[in-house]
């Protein structure tokens, strides 16, 4: 009868941190991110967009994005080309927002001299800042590649 009792409360504990757990997580704000990463132009032409996805997470909580593709190589490894994006946004005060993220662009070269060789390059970067809510931030991580960052909160 002990043993009965006693993994009840201890079932019971589990569905109550559990259903805690998600109320908190429901209840945090909800928070909108706008990434755009591309290429500057020069007189000639236009900026190039490799991406510019919109994200909702909550506030505390990571998350990813992971939009191209994988190109096979001959010895049958897997490289990436696209975007991936992970990252982490916190709400210290009302109006401002922390941010870590890290991004890689991966684009496929073709060597027209051996077209058979797969050479991706990946260029990545990490940004830590802390922005106001609304506020457009740009950061240049090459010569020509830049990233603008926007979180606002999301309206009910």
């Amino acid at each position: 009868m002990v043993k009965t009792r006693v993994c009840a409360v201890l079932i019971f504990g589990g569905i109550a941190a559990s259903c805690f757990a998600w109320a908190q997580e429901a209840s945090s704000p909800q928070l909108q991110l706008s990434i755009k990463i591309y290429e500057l132009g020069n007189e000639d032409s236009q900026q190039r967009v490799f991406a510019e996805p919109l994200l909702v997470t909550p506030a505390g909580r990571p998350f990813s994005l992971d939009a191209g593709g994988i190109v096979k190589t001959d010895s049958g490894d897997d490289l990436k080309i696209g975007i991936q994006v992970t990252g982490k946004l916190e709400r210290p005060r009302a109006d401002l927002v922390s941010i870590a993220i890290k991004a890689g662009v991966g684009t496929q070269i073709i060597q027209d001299n051996d077209p058979k060789t797969v050479l991706v390059k990946t260029d990545t970067f990490d940004i830590r800042a802390v922005v106001r809510l609304g506020e457009t931030k740009r950061f240049r991580f090459s010569e020509i590649q830049c990233c603008e960052i926007c979180v606002d909160s999301v309206k009910n």
